[in-house]
């Protein structure tokens, strides 16, 4: 039986370029990419809007980063 990690593996030497872009993934970028959401748009999985979202922006951000790269 195939472990995750194995599976990780994997997908990561199937798919390397995709694991790639990461190091373009960073605080400043998603900040820059949140800014262009519109605002009135549906709220997201977690049940949260980009204006409840913005209020902790740079905290949620760099949360978000943390768990990107865990991956």
């Amino acid at each position: 039986m195939e472990t995750k990690s194995m599976r990780i593996s994997s997908q990561s030497k199937r798919y390397a370029r995709v694991q790639n872009l990461m190091h373009n993934v960073n605080e400043k970028s998603l900040m820059e990419q949140h800014r262009h959401q519109k605002l009135h748009k549906a709220t997201g999985i977690d049940r949260v809007d980009k204006q409840a979202y913005e209020a902790n922006a740079d905290e949620n951000i760099a949360k978000l980063v943390q768990k990107m790269k865990k991956f």
